[in-house]
Formats: structure tokens, sequence, C-alpha cells
């Protein structure tokens, strides 16, 4: 029904041209599922790697890649990486005379053991999308020892990439292998990937380069006309799973049974605080910031003297720590404070507190983020709503484009400022489109 939902939605206020390409793309995906793939049909694998927030970010722009590459999007079991193995991989053989990509040494390596949790205990996105082991189920001669060579990675996870060479495969090539127009010898240097499966391993956000790729600027210009892909594309693809949202109802009971946090038919009311350090050593300090800028606010408000309920999403204990002894009940978490951290990779309530925590802070009504954090800019992006950024000192500073900052375009050979995406280790180079402005959006960070 939620599925329903978001696509009579979809159809009834999206532009045409993401319609038609995301209608496209549930065919695809739901061939698959039947069994039926359509004649020639590759894939698109994504596998995460980060923390939740980093996993959202490059969920979008793999996605998108997927679309625009006329690829089914696979999605690798949610809570194990792909494995590195980089000593033991050898050059993939395709056609382009100079790869930096790799087959993957031991295809065995990319399932989740049978005891850790499925994607959809987390996720219900808008269309059906299969876990590679879901996938592996129905297709089990795709993973045959005769079938390696059409399996590649590319790896664009940060600072793995450090010349940032395989980007040109995202801001040059057609994605979707349509290279007419391109003269030899550079048409095969030219082409995204022929091999049929293609498992990108990453945890950054690259919507941009997609804006930037001349082959599909006018498509991703057209399904985005507003600026803002990872605002629009987010709220289809994190739909929290039915586990997810039971937290979440359960908070609400035991506030409403508390006469907690404030509920009313506009929704919540209440105030949240999102405090993430990079750095243990600034743990202390941080909550101390977001204190000092929070009083700021409410006084300006006029409800400086307020001990109202607020929500607090944290994962240092000394954070907690800090707000329980300065206001105590008041402060409202999921889950009782603790130092530990969660670092299984097959933990699924760890994910799902963590999701939980992200759609109380995006259902608040003022909302206190940590720069730079990809949890907040999550946040900030699912609500649609700017948040407020806490600085050093106490400062305070509303950021008025939720937009996540794609990192690595600065250090592209300065692309912003050049008109072609050049490298010297590259087996071609392109022109590029010009990106609209507020796409890349790095102020925040």
């Amino acid at each position: 029904a939620q599925r329903k939902r978001l696509w009579d939605k979809l159809r009834a206020h999206g532009p045409p041209r993401l319609v038609e390409l995301f209608e496209a793309q549930r065919r695809r995906h739901e061939a698959v599922a039947a069994g039926r793939p359509l004649p020639g049909q590759k894939y698109l694998v994504w596998s995460l790697a980060g923390g939740l927030g980093n996993r959202f970010l490059s969920l979008a722009s793999t996605f998108m890649a997927a679309v625009l590459s006329e690829r089914v999007f696979l999605m690798k079991d949610w809570f194990t990486p792909l494995p590195r193995g980089n000593t033991k991989q050898t050059p993939v053989i395709i056609p382009s005379p100079n790869s930096t990509e790799y087959f993957l040494e031991d295809l065995r390596k990319v399932f989740a053991p049978a005891s850790c949790p499925r994607n959809v205990e987390l996720l219900c996105p808008f269309l059906p999308m299969m876990s590679l082991s879901e996938f592996r189920d129905m297709y089990p001669a795709e993973f045959d020892a005769r079938n390696h060579a059409e399996h590649a990675k590319v790896d664009i996870a940060a600072r793995h990439d450090r010349k940032l060479v395989r980007w040109n495969r995202f801001m040059c090539a057609p994605l979707n292998g349509h290279a007419q127009g391109i003269r030899q010898p550079d048409r095969d240097a030219a082409i995204f990937f022929r091999e049929k499966f293609v498992y990108v391993w990453t945890n950054q956000y690259y919507l941009p380069a997609l804006f930037a790729n001349p082959h599909h600027s006018a498509d991703m210009r057209a399904m985005f006309p507003t600026n803002r892909p990872y605002q629009d594309l987010i709220g289809l693809l994190a739909v929290p799973s039915l586990p997810v949202v039971k937290r979440i109802k359960a908070f609400f009971d035991r506030e409403r049974e508390a006469n907690g946090v404030a509920v009313d038919r506009s929704g919540p009311r209440y105030d949240a605080l999102q405090i993430r350090a990079f750095q243990r050593h600034a743990i202390a300090g941080m909550a101390r910031d977001f204190d000092t800028c929070w009083s700021r606010m409410k006084r300006l408000a006029g409800d400086g003297s307020s001990r109202a309920p607020f929500f607090l999403a944290s994962m240092h204990g000394a954070v907690r720590k800090h707000f329980f002894s300065r206001y105590g009940n008041a402060t409202r978490v999921q889950a009782p404070p603790t130092e530990e951290q969660c670092t299984g990779v097959c933990d699924a309530a760890c994910d799902q507190e963590g999701f939980a925590d992200m759609m109380l802070l995006a259902l608040s009504g003022r909302l206190l983020v940590s720069p730079g954090s990809t949890f907040g800019m999550f946040v900030s992006a699912f609500a649609q709503k700017p948040p407020i950024a806490v600085r050093d000192q106490g400062s305070c500073r509303a950021i008025p484009n939720v937009e996540p900052c794609f990192g690595s375009w600065f250090r592209r050979d300065h692309i912003l400022r050049r008109a072609t995406a050049v490298s010297p280790d590259s087996p071609f180079s392109c022109r590029i489109d010009d990106v609209p402005a507020g796409i890349v959006n790095c102020e925040q960070s």
C-alpha cells in the first residue's frame, strides 16, 4: 500500500521525464523478479561502505547511475560491505587499454552469511529491489566460475581512488553504452562498462557527476528541474521498513503516556539535536556548543526558560551524559545512554535504531545538526527543511541548501573552474557540462 501511494504521488506530481525513466526501471526490476529478464539485461550492484548516512548518499547516487545505464539495480546485502582484498585482484580484461578496474577475486565473498538480516528489515523502497543473495538464488548460473569475467568492481570510495581517474567513467562515458558519434579508437574507451555485473563500491554522494556528464545532463535536468536531486530521491528510496516504523511508534507511545514531546494535528512540535563529532577530543566541546546555541535560540524565541522535552540523537555517551545532567528527564533518547558502539556487520537492531533516530529528527520542529554530518544531511533532505548548523563557540547558522556535498568535485583537477575533465592517467577525457547552481553544495562542510 505504501509503495502504491508513492507511485500515485510520483505520477501525479513528478516531472514527466523522471516518471518515464522510473517506470522503465520498474519494468526491468519486475521482469527480473518474475524470472524473465529483458534480453541483454545488465546489472549494477550497489556495494555499500561507511556509516548509515554515507550509505544513503551513495544509494541515491548509484540508483541514478543504474537508471541512466539501463541496468537493474541490485542491493548488496545491507550489513556486509564488499571485501577489499586488492592484493589478490587481477585487472579486468576489457577494451579500455589502461583500465584500473578489478575482477572480484572470490565471488563467494560478496554474499552475507545466512544469519545476517535482509535488506527488507531496514528499507521498503518505491520499487522492488532484489538483494544480491536473492538474485543468486534465482540465477545461480550467473555466479559460476565460467562467468567470472562478467563481474567487475569499480572502487570510488573516498580516498581509495586518490587520482580520481575512475570518475571519468561517470562524468564522461554514456552509461547506457550508446556511444554513437564517438570515433575510433576512442569508442571503446568511452564505454561505461561492458561487463554484465558492475559492483560500485562507494560511500560517496556523486549525483552532480551525472549532471556534468554530457550524455546525460539533459535527462538529469529534466528529471530534477528544481535542482534538488537528493531531496527528491531520498523520500522514494529510504522508506523505513515495518520494524523501523514500530520503533518510531513505540517512542511516541511512550511520550504520550508521559505527556512528553508535543504532537498535535499539525505534527510534532519538539526540538531535536543531532550531535556528531569526528574527533574524540572534540566531543565534550561540541556538547557545550550545542547547548549554547540551543539556549540562545530559545531565548530569541521567547521560551528560554522552557524545560519542554526535546529529542537527542548522538552516538557519543559523553554527549548524552552532558544533556542528562543539565536537563534531566527532559532529554529524550530512543535508547538509554551508553558508550557502546554498533560494530557488528550483522546487527540489524543498530541500523534500525539509527534509521528510527533519523526519522524522529526529521519529524521535529526546530532541528540542530552537526555541520558535515551525512546523518544530518539525510535528515534535512528527508524533512525538506533547513536545519540549524552548530559551529565553534556555540554559533548557529541556518543552512538554506540541504543538498549534500560532492567532496571529490573540488579535487578533480579543480573542475569547478575548468570545462574539461582531464587526468594524465585516464584513457580518455571529455568536455563536461555546467552543473546547475546549488547542485554541488559544500558550504556546510
